[in-house]
């Protein structure tokens, strides 16, 4: 009799452990098959990253902002890694709000941030040399533009930098320095951006774009706002494109013949997307082309209109000309079966990213969802893959890099 119990206690004790593992299956989240490598970076605890740039040696520069004193670090936060993920060298500087970093023609790297000051907000620029180390610090050449707010740098072919970003309310400014960050000339634009894309030209030129902020109460921001300079900052021409429907710009890229390509997202009225819009066009500003594309069914709708958690801020064309992106917040598409939706119902209580690929047609390919972490920046890499950063839930600055 005894043994009969023992053995009835025995077998209850496996079925509830049995029971146990499959609802765990079930309602657990799997680590996504896309996935090559996932780190989590640096000493800091507290740090969350803002941008990520692949480098010329197939590693990653990402830039952090320490939100918390830790062992004496703060301000922002410089992590160079090898094309495995494993951190080749990290560095603390002094500042605050980093906006951007890129690798500079020597090898080194360049920071730019704004330094905040009651309602002023001032731009400053960081150089290292090529392991991390401080070359020079420009504040005093930059800080006397007041109420500037930084956004976008890029490398001068000449070895200075290029920076565009918010002058006051309704200006933007065009700032042109030397290798050693002195300020060439700063011209502003009559003209303020929701947001800023901004790239040097073959020709010596520089290309600005963004959504034009509009500052009646309740006034979406129309069309596609985009002017060419040349070298000394002066207009060459331009545009505003898509003039009648609520835009937000992706991604400007010059094209092979010397044009410029323009991503966004465009809605008729409100600020529900309905597509996403590809237009290209050549040197004097003229359209080349355009293309609107035009999904189908609530998995688009959801994807480009925001419904459901799915906005997005970036995103990023493909070798195979279609679309990848990342989404915060734990929704992802909904599966076809119970269990599918079970999983999908319990995922959104989890905090991660969803990515998406759309072929070129603007259909879904495919979906991943990765937990524990929150997309802040992403670009597509060299061997056809695309790594991603920005906070994790144990404080450290993530870097994942997927394959499909």
């Amino acid at each position: 009799m005894k043994k009969q119990k023992h053995r009835a206690v025995i077998i209850s004790i496996i079925v509830i452990f049995v029971a146990y593992i499959f609802i765990i299956n079930i309602f657990s989240e799997p680590e996504s098959k896309f996935i090559e490598f996932e780190k989590r970076l640096g000493q800091v605890k507290k740090s969350v990253a803002k941008v990520i740039k692949q480098t010329a040696d197939g590693g990653y520069v990402i830039l952090s902002e320490i939100t918390q004193k830790t062992k004496g670090l703060s301000g922002l936060y410089l992590i160079k890694t090898n094309k495995k993920g494993d951190i080749v060298w990290h560095n603390s500087f002094g500042g605050q709000d980093p906006r951007d970093v890129i690798q500079a023609a020597d090898g080194g790297y360049v920071m730019l941030g704004n330094i905040r000051d009651n309602s002023n907000n001032e731009l400053y620029m960081v150089k290292t040399d090529t392991k991390g180390e401080e070359d020079w610090y420009s504040n005093s050449t930059l800080g006397w533009f007041a109420q500037s707010s930084a956004k976008t740098i890029a490398q001068a072919s000449d070895g200075g930098y290029f920076s565009a970003g918010k002058m006051r309310e309704s200006e933007t400014y065009l700032l042109k320095t030397d290798s050693a960050g002195k300020v060439i000339w700063f011209k502003t634009l009559n003209k303020s951006l929701y947001s800023y894309h901004a790239i040097e030209t073959s020709d010596g030129g520089y290309i600005v774009a963004g959504p034009p902020k509009v500052f009646e109460r309740n006034e979406p921001y129309r069309g596609i706002y985009v002017t060419k300079v040349d070298s000394k900052g002066d207009t060459v021409w331009e545009k505003t494109f898509i003039e009648k429907r609520i835009c937000h710009l992706f991604s400007l890229t010059e094209t092979l013949d010397g044009g410029y390509s323009l991503l966004a997202a465009t809605s008729s009225s409100g600020h529900v997307r309905k597509n996403i819009y590809l237009l290209t066009v050549d040197n004097n500003g003229e359209i080349a082309s355009e293309k609107k594309i035009e999904g189908s069914g609530e998995d688009w709708n959801n994807i480009v209109s925001g419904k459901n958690r799915y906005w997005v801020d970036d995103i990023e064309q493909t070798a195979d000309g279609g679309y990848l992106f990342a989404r915060n917040g734990g929704a992802r598409l909904s599966g076809t079966s119970v269990i599918k939706e079970l999983k999908n119902y319990f995922s959104k209580r989890t905090t991660g990213t969803s990515i998406f690929k759309l072929d070129p047609k603007g259909d879904l390919e495919w979906s991943t969802f990765i937990k524990g972490v929150q997309c802040r920046s992403g670009e597509l890499t060299s061997d056809g893959g695309y790594v991603f950063t920005g906070k994790s839930s144990t404080g450290k600055a993530p870097l994942i890099k997927i394959k499909w």
